[in-house]
């Protein structure tokens, strides 16, 4: 295949991505949230209890910085700290119900900028995009 036909899908994935995070910044400013604490409340929802070392790393943030965005998750309500009662230096991190809430309405908003832009689609179309979108995480996953 042509490395043309490669440049045009990432040009095409990069250009998705801005619009969805064009929206997503939207409704993020609204709650005075950066994309960064964004995702990390994502990553919460589907691993919960996580300790803040492994955020750190999963974001490839300094600790400190990783604290910076705990404390304003923390303020605004989304998040709690629990900490192990084995070893008190151990601090995971969980949604809390007001996090959920608000993480669930984020991804709506997005799913809702999706479904206005396949809004015309026959079923199969659907179906070959989820298909085709579905090959590709797998295999970025497993580099």
């Amino acid at each position: 295949m042509d490395i043309n036909y490669f440049k045009r899908i990432e040009k095409i994935l990069r250009n998705i991505n801005r619009i969805m995070n064009v929206e997503l910044r939207r409704e993020a400013t609204r709650m005075d949230i950066n994309l960064t604490q964004f995702y990390i409340l994502t990553f919460l929802t589907s691993y919960p209890l996580s300790p803040i070392g492994e955020l750190s790393r999963k974001f490839e943030l300094s600790p400190s910085t990783m604290t910076a965005h705990m404390d304003i998750l923390e303020s605004k309500g989304f998040i709690t700290r629990i900490r192990e009662d084995e070893d008190r230096r151990v601090v995971k991190l969980d949604l809390t119900p007001e996090g959920k809430t608000f993480i669930n309405n984020l991804v709506a908003s997005r799913v809702e900028v999706l479904r206005k832009a396949l809004l015309n689609l026959d079923e199969q179309k659907y179906l070959d995009i989820e298909e085709v979108l579905s090959y590709l995480e797998g295999k970025l996953l497993a580099q």
